[in-house]
């Protein structure tokens, strides 16, 4: 349906004009900027007499990014110089001073060795004892580190590790000490003795002081962070046998839930949420990838091999600098680059086979016909089948009208998935570049579903000087998604419906091959649908191309000064052709039972382009040692354009072509378009004072599109600070504690996420017919269907955090937060009156929406002998609650929005239990004129006046469970032993609460029609009085009204993940020319514990039937070989 509205272009035409200032102005930075010196090759002035070399080094290391090394012995006696040099970068200065010295230098990366000519060691080298030293250094799983800092301990003597992770070192004593340092690793000393080859492993750090973690527009200490903030490294996650890189998350973060829609490949999307719901619009955070912002789509789509680390911003304190599209949170993903990396070939490659984690055991075709011919009776009808005819069920004769068919078995099977990815890495001091090509192929373990997707990414990163810095990123997929026609699950003509719907007792095949299908046209049976029929009776096909590409600049205009400009442009197209069958079926009699009539095509293309500039200045210096200052600022602008068309037609020559041209009926076309735009300004400050007391501001000050000129603009600034107290003077005597750090944070942050993009702008739509003439006749028009809203603004979060962070005995950290988030000016549709006719009720900000709780993470880390082990657990909590809805409740189905109460609380009656007893029965309020023994009991809760009035009706109503998990934890057990290594994961949720009835679980109210599950075998009869389920019984529905009898726990506990791998000896790879080669073996979702039975504790909350494609769990062996 097209939109047609007006606007005023004037907006756009100023947004435009700012944009080509700002690039013009970007431009001449950059020209300004090349002509001059920046810190690398910076050509400054220095002059210095009567002083030393030591001193001259100091000096220049304070004026530039590198930091020198050097012998003590080297340098002593060295006469003093003077120096006078103008406009000369650092290397120049080293060329002038140090051959008069007798010295050398040798540069790698950002570090300056300064060394003794051979003419000159002959003077003091004559001792026997000093050697050259060389060496490797590794990781726990035997890979190479380069850049890791080799130095003689109390001297300045010392080298960094090449991109092989090697090492040469001369100048030693056996005396020596050699202290290996790299970020994220454990600091490790080395006595030297009579070793000239030293090869060591440097294990995790527990303490991660120096650790990095990637936050809004740049990076930060993770010792020095003031917000919450989650990080994961992939590392971790890249062998997980999933499509979906965002179901991998889940259990994995703290504070983020992932609930997910079923297992079906490329449809198994998860929802993210950070720290509870706070919208009823979209709750779901903003992505961003290297610095763009993508989909939770395009993130599902991505190939885990290609990403390095992902972080999540939680609070106000590290989301504010994205502003009014953070207020659900921030996913920051940074991807794997080239440099300082070994120049070479990866392959990850795994196979694994699918099976459903859990499926409904249902009853068998003589279970199905007692159980339907009891439910009958009991409603006081006649019994479906005779014994003779429950006798030819169980015959094994499939022809004879009858048959005792397991539809579970034959819809469902065990499915392969194979993955595979090879990535090209070069990376030096100047150029790194990333190239890889992913393939994944899914078969979906229902049949006629299935995926395929191709992964491509590039990444190169080039300093063309030492100040002067470029680089372009290009990631894209193409994923082709296949299922039969119709919905799998969840709607009247889904598969998982059909497959409770379909009594047993019905066979699958005609004798002469047809589906058998005689319930098709049957009065009272329309329900009752052969599912492989259904599943053959056509095609729905979607294939997805995306790019998602960025090309930046980055330049240092002078020491501690850089200004970065990104600019990048997204494209995304969607072709989905769904095809009707036509189906004629004939019986064994040579009679039609079937004619879908005519065959029918649909074809429907999307396309979506984003535009995004991003320039921001950033500055850092350290006055005086202790005063640690960075300042950030920055402008965006964001364009979404969209569009969309459909065209269909009926009546094909054949069900072998596909061709909207060859269509001659009913043929229509429709088609729309839309956008949106985000125009930001903004910034942040960082304060440290001597490395213990932090400081952080930041503002956005954010412009949209989809609000009025006069609500536009919205300002969200934060604040935090953090003191680390284990520096303090007076807990240094604490050797136990190695960290202590208290923080907290205010912050405001907003959401313009809503389901429209001119909620402001009065709209029509085309297609609306009216009747004209003295003979009425249809004529085409254009109708208003919604009413607008002008002052329509953003939803805005008020967020509150407070945290510690502490590490123990170098091994145990432990990491907390509280938090408590108020969601102000929440966009609802309020009633409206039905004098304005068949309108929607306009957007308007008038409900409020809290979320508080805690968050913990505990990890401990050791090692013993040649064992490494870990352990970690992170646990969330999250209390929802809608505190204003101007007194208004909106019910979904099972579910209602309530003030005071969690979002989407299952709502209905409550059940005491069943009636067993007369006594019981003529004591309880009234319930129906025909409920009798074996009925539920329900709980007179409440009448017209609030009062318990003995009857059973709609005011008896009440909250009666909770939709969301109030607790959501995971756990993680690793270890490493000589080349061996194993990994567990389990994941969890615990007081949450799914509804199950309907399907496969009902009492037959529907003439008994569905089938059930085995647990139904133990219903209530007169003979099994103790039963827990209700009697059956058609026409009916007493028994299935919604209540907590149909309610059902779903905590749960499953191990996630499990892997067993070793690497094969470098020793023996090598001489292979394979520099690494792991072979492992793992599954996923192999074990789940829970109370649930026959579903899946993991289903989606709205699934009240079950109909869920099932979740997966996969054994899988796989190949990581680096060449």
């Amino acid at each position: 349906m097209k939109k047609i509205y007006c606007r005023n272009r004037n907006w756009f035409q100023k947004v435009f004009r700012i944009m080509k200032i700002t690039l013009f102005l970007c431009l001449f930075s950059v020209i300004q900027v090349l002509a001059l010196p920046s810190v690398g090759q910076a050509k400054f002035n220095l002059k210095m007499e009567n002083t030393s070399i030591e001193d001259v080094l100091r000096n220049l290391e304070e004026n530039s990014s590198y930091h020198f090394f050097y012998k003590s012995e080297d340098l002593a006696g060295k006469q003093k110089i003077n120096i006078d040099v103008e406009r000369k970068n650092v290397f120049e200065v080293l060329d002038e001073i140090l051959p008069d010295l007798q010295l050398s230098y040798e540069a790698f990366d950002k570090y300056i060795a300064i060394k003794a000519t051979e003419t000159s060691k002959g003077s003091y080298q004559s001792g026997a004892d000093q050697k050259l030293v060389t060496g490797k250094v590794t990781n726990e799983q035997r890979e190479p580190l380069p850049g890791v800092t080799v130095i003689i301990k109390g001297t300045n003597n010392g080298t960094v590790t090449n991109v092989d992770g090697n090492f040469s070192l001369s100048d030693v004593t056996s005396d020596d000490v050699l202290i290996f340092s790299f970020v994220g690793m454990t600091t490790l000393e080395v006595l030297v003795g009579e070793q000239t080859s030293i090869n060591i492993e440097l294990a995790a750090d527990a303490i991660g002081i120096e650790e990095v973690v990637a936050v809004g527009y740049g990076i930060q200490k993770k010792e020095n962070l003031t917000g919450a903030v989650a990080s994961v490294n992939m590392e971790e996650l890249s062998n997980r046998p999933t499509s979906n890189m965002v179901n991998s998350l889940q259990g994995v973060a703290p504070g983020v839930f992932i609930s997910s829609p079923g297992g079906q490949p490329g449809a198994d999307q998860g929802n993210i949420l950070v720290r509870g719901i706070g919208s009823f619009q979209n709750s779901s955070p903003l992505i961003i990838m290297d610095g763009v912002s993508i989909t939770l789509q395009d993130m599902a789509s991505l190939n885990p091999n290609d990403i390095k680390n992902i972080s999540v911003l939680k609070d106000a304190a590290s989301a504010a600098i994205y502003g009014s599209r953070a207020a659900n949170g921030v996913i920051l993903i940074t991807s794997k680059e080239g440099k300082n990396q070994k120049s070479g070939i990866r392959l990850d490659s795994y196979y694994g086979f699918q099976s459903a984690t859990v499926l409904p055991e249902l009853v068998n075709a003589e279970q199905y016909a007692r159980l339907a011919n009891e439910a009958r009776i009991n409603g006081g009808q006649a019994p479906y089948f005779s014994e003779e005819q429950i006798s030819l069920m169980m015959n094994d004769d499939p022809y004879d009208g009858f048959d005792n068919v397991d539809w579970i078995d034959q819809t469902f099977r065990t499915a392969p998935l194979t993955s595979h990815t090879l990535t090209f890495n070069k990376g030096d001091e100047k150029l790194s570049t990333t190239l890889s090509l992913g393939y994944l192929k899914q078969d979906g373990i229902m049949i006629k579903t299935g995926t395929e997707r191709i992964n491509f990414r590039g990444r190169v990163d080039y300093d063309i000087t030492n100040f002067l810095r470029i680089g372009m990123n290009l990631n894209g997929y193409r994923t082709n998604n296949n299922q039969f026609l119709g919905s799998v699950g969840g709607t009247d003509g889904s598969i998982m419906r059909r497959l409770v719907r379909t009594p047993p007792s019905a066979p699958v095949y005609y004798q002469s091959g047809g589906y058998f299908s005689e319930f098709d046209n049957v009065p009272g049976y329309n329900t009752i649908q052969n599912p492989l029929r259904i599943a053959d009776g056509g095609t729905d096909d979607e294939l997805s191309r995306r790019i998602i590409s960025s090309v930046y600049a980055s330049i240092q205009l002078a020491h501690g000064l850089t200004l970065k400009t990104q600019l990048s442009y997204n494209y995304l197209n969607r072709d989905q052709e769904i095809w009707n069958k036509r189906q004629i079926i004939y019986d064994d009699n040579g009679d039609l039972v079937v004619d879908t009539g005519k065959n029918a095509l649909r074809n429907t293309a999307f396309n979506r382009e984003e535009y995004q500039n991003e320039t921001f200045l950033t500055y850092e210096k350290l006055f005086a040692d202790k005063h640690d200052f960075k300042f950030l600022a920055g402008y965006s602008f964001y364009k979404l354009n969209t569009n969309q068309y459909s065209a269909y037609g009926e009546d094909l020559p054949n069900n072998t072509i596909k061709v909207l041209n060859a269509t001659s009926a009913n043929f229509s076309v429709s088609g729309s378009k839309w956008s949106n735009a985000l125009e930001s300004w903004f910034g942040r400050v960082n304060y440290i004072f001597n490395e213990k007391y932090l400081f952080e501001g930041n503002v956005r000050y954010d412009g949209s599109s989809r609000f009025n000129e006069e609500n536009r603009w919205g300002v969200f600034p934060s604040v935090s600070a953090g003191w680390i107290v284990s520096k303090e003077n007076f807990l240094s005597g604490l050797s136990w504690l190695d960290q202590l750090k208290l923080r907290g944070s205010w912050g405001l942050l907003g959401n313009q996420n809503i389901n429209d993009s001119y909620p402001y702008i009065q709209t029509y739509d085309v297609g609306q017919n009216y009747l004209f003439g003295s003979v009425p006749s249809l004529t085409g028009g254009v109708a208003v269907t919604n009413i607008a809203n002008n002052a329509a603004t953003w939803e805005s979060a008020e967020t509150f955090n407070i945290g510690l962070d502490a590490t123990l005995f170098k091994r145990l950290n432990v990491n907390f937060d509280y938090f408590d988030k108020i969601t102000n000016d929440v966009l609802i549709q309020l009633p409206i009156p039905g004098t304005l006719g068949n309108v929607s009720a306009p957007y308007v900000n008038d409900a409020t929406i809290q979320n508080k709780g805690w968050e913990a993470v505990i990890s401990y880390r050791n090692s013993f002998n040649k064992l490494t082990y870990n352990i970690s657990f992170n646990i969330s909590n999250v209390k929802n609650e809608i505190i204003d809805l101007k007194g208004q409740e909106f019910y979904l189905d099972n579910r209602i929005h309530r003030e005071g109460e969690p979002f989407g609380s299952w709502f209905g009656l409550k059940a005491i239990g069943i009636f067993k007893a007369e006594e019981e029965l003529q004591n309880a309020a009234f319930q129906h004129n025909q409920t009798t023994l074996g009925d539920i009991h329900y709980a007179d809760l409440s009448g017209p006046n609030g009062e318990p009035d003995g009857i059973i009706d709609s005011y008896d109503r009440t909250i009666i469970g909770n939709s969301f998990p109030e607790y959501v934890y995971g756990f993680n057990l690793g270890l490493n032993f000589k080349g061996f290594d194993a990994n567990a994961f389990f994941q969890g949720v615990k007081n949450v609460d799914i509804y199950s009835s309907e399907t496969a679980e009902n009492t037959g109210s529907n003439n008994a029609y569905y089938t059930w599950t085995t647990r139904w075998l133990d219903r209530w009869t007169p003979e099994n009085p103790d039963s827990q389920l209700p009697r059956l019984r058609t026409v009916w529905e007493q028994n299935e009204l919604v209540s907590s009898f149909w309610l059902e726990d779903a905590s749960y506990l499953r191990l996630k993940n499990i892997e067993i791998g070793y690497t094969l000896p470098n020793a023996l790879t090598s001489k292979f020319k394979i520099s690494k080669l792991r072979l492992y073996a793992g599954g996923q979702n192999l074990f789940t514990w829970t109370k649930l039975k026959n579903y899946d504790p993991e289903k989606r909350t709205n699934d009240v039937r079950n109909e869920s494609y099932p979740q997966t769990k996969v054994v899988q062996f796989g190949i990581n070989c680096e060449f």
